[in-house]
């Protein structure tokens, strides 16, 4: 998984930016309102930095601090806009997004965290008592209640509200929770310390809690991390144990499917094609004389010849069919809802085929035959049906070979030749 790093340059034009916007929002207020705002803001930003991205998950920061810092302290109002040019400029600051995405991504967050400030900014006015003033804040145990859970729940209430791909309470995310509440009790302790007036309990909680914030992104950054390189082993793992399992059940020369595969797969053919009474016919196909072009030409182009005649019963079959290399010059097409009659029209097609091959680009002079034996099932079980197929092979071989053989009851009636 590709992952983006920040840009200091970038993060620190966007800081700028944003404290110029700010600059423009609060112009008409009084200086110490002001310096105020933009200190908000800052904690805002930096709160929004110290996170990290899970992975196959949202992101996880301690943004829900910036926003109630900023409505305990300045009022929701301008908390509002605060708490949007932070998480608008939060793409650049991070850059998580190609160029091409981060506006989009950043209108996209402006407008969560403004409606999310906006929520809990109504909740707390809502359940405060009488008008604030500087070092009242305890007086407000119940809208610092109803805010701290306001901010826990509603990023997933949003999200589950807007859910579409999958069920609602997919989108509640208790670790994302538990993090935002932490956050918002953090916020309330930073704003009660300073209420209090202490400068010096004030410094000495901040400086904890700048090295906590950035703690927790750097420990959220190495799992994040691990988690990658886990699920990247992971799925290299899952592939290679793929590609055991195809080669398992594939031939190396031909691609066909193999022996062990077809033995499996006949099987659950046979089984279910006798539970619902349908019919189920297989072919055993052997190239005549093929020990001569080996002895003859060489083994490379007898191998040549092997992947010649693979495609052609590849391409007489239809999806659903099967078709497999036994081994050697052996190959079996097993054709369920046909019975041998049909199986042996279609047969007979890829003999005539075989039988018409231009093998002038493997090797002069070569020409090639193929004897198929055909069986349906019956009563007996995948080996007796193969049994019985081979033996109409054999009938094919004795009766000159190049045709097909319908066995039924012991009986051979070789079509074809």
């Amino acid at each position: 998984m590709r992952r983006w790093k920040p840009r200091p340059a970038a993060g620190l034009l966007s800081v700028a930016a944003g404290v110029l916007a700010l600059l423009v929002i609060v112009i008409n207020t009084d200086w110490p309102l002001l310096r105020h705002a933009i200190g908000v803001f800052a904690l805002a930003v930096f709160s929004i930095y110290c996170g990290y991205q899970r992975l196959g998950a949202s992101r996880i920061s301690l943004e829900r601090l910036g926003q109630a810092v900023a409505i305990l302290t300045i009022g929701p109002v301008l908390a509002i806009p605060i708490a949007a040019s932070a998480a608008f400029i939060s793409p650049w600051l991070l850059a998580r997004r190609p160029g091409r995405d981060r506006l989009r991504l950043a209108v996209q967050r402006a407008l969560i965290a403004g409606l999310l400030t906006l929520l809990g900014g109504l909740v707390y006015a809502w359940f405060r008592v009488g008008p604030p003033s500087e070092g009242q804040i305890f007086v407000y145990p119940g809208a610092l209640i109803a805010l701290t859970v306001t901010l826990m729940f509603a990023e997933s209430l949003l999200r589950m509200l807007l859910a579409r791909q999958r069920p609602a309470w997919a989108e509640l995310d208790i670790h994302s929770i538990l993090v935002d509440a932490f956050a918002v009790i953090v916020a309330i302790l930073l704003v009660v310390i300073w209420a209090a007036g202490s400068v010096e309990i004030l410094s000495l909680f901040v400086i904890v809690c700048v090295a906590s914030m950035l703690q927790f992104r750097n420990l959220g950054t190495m799992k994040s991390d691990l988690e990658d390189i886990v699920d990247s082993r992971t799925q290299h793992l899952q592939e290679q144990s793929e590609m055991l399992e195809i080669m398992t059940r594939t031939d190396d020369l031909t691609g066909l499917h193999n022996r062990r595969h077809a033995q499996a797969w006949l099987e659950q053919a046979v089984r279910e094609a006798q539970a619902r009474g349908l019919p189920l016919s297989v072919a055993i196909v052997d190239l005549d004389d093929f020990k001569g072009i080996n002895d003859e030409h060489s083994h490379m182009v007898g191998d040549a010849v092997l992947k010649r005649v693979a495609k052609v019963l590849q391409a007489g079959c239809q999806e659903g069919d099967l078709v497999a290399r036994l081994g050697g010059e052996e190959f079996i097409l097993c054709f369920p809802g046909q019975d041998q009659h049909a199986a042996a029209q279609i047969c007979e097609g890829m003999r005539r085929t075989i039988a018409q091959l231009d093998l002038s680009d493997i090797a002069q002079g070569l020409a090639l035959t193929a004897s198929f034996g055909v069986a349906l099932v019956n009563d007996g079980d995948a080996g007796n049906l193969l049994q019985r197929a081979d033996r109409a092979q054999y009938a094919a071989k004795a009766g000159g070979k190049n045709c097909v053989s319908i066995g039924h009851a012991g009986v051979f009636s070789p079509i074809g030749g």
